[in-house]
């Protein structure tokens, strides 16, 4: 599922970034590094998980501060503007679960956002929309954000 969204990324970013596949980035191996080709963009970090049910917040942060332990550590070695990204790809189970929640509110509410990540929720069938990852990626506020068909959960 990484290669295939990381293969999307490429597509529909090649003009702006250069996508690079399963980086690794001191001890840890990121999903993709999205290298812009221009000055007026960041670079990005991006992380990808799949959840088929639920989550917790627990998880959630860990992942979140993980992501944010890669960017420091890029900004440093790399002396560029960069960013990370941690997509949530959800299965049907997953989106039901977080409806029952309030999905966006519930995250928000249990995971402390870092200004060096932004999480972007995606349903499993929004990897085949061009559409739902360009606005990805485009899209900067709010820091927590559903997109495609996950964009009404806000």
């Amino acid at each position: 599922m990484e290669r295939l969204l990381t293969s999307k990324l490429r597509d529909s970013f090649k003009s702006a970034y250069q996508v690079h596949a399963n980086r690794k980035l001191g001890n840890s191996l990121i999903d993709a590094l999205m290298i812009a080709k221009s000055d007026v963009r960041e670079d990005l970090i991006v992380e990808v998980k799949l959840i088929r049910k639920g989550f917790g917040a627990s998880w959630l942060y860990e992942v979140m501060q993980a992501t944010s332990r890669s960017v420091d550590l890029y900004e440093k070695e790399v002396d560029r503007l960069v960013r990370g990204l941690l997509i949530i790809v959800l299965e049907d189970d997953a989106v039901g679960w977080l409806r029952k929640r309030g999905a966006i509110k519930w995250i928000a509410a249990r995971a402390r956002v870092t200004p060096l990540v932004n999480v972007r929720l995606m349903a499993l069938e929004d990897l085949y929309s061009r559409r739902a990852l360009t606005s990805i990626v485009v899209e900067t506020e709010p820091q927590i954000a559903g997109v495609g068909r996950l964009s009404e959960l806000q």
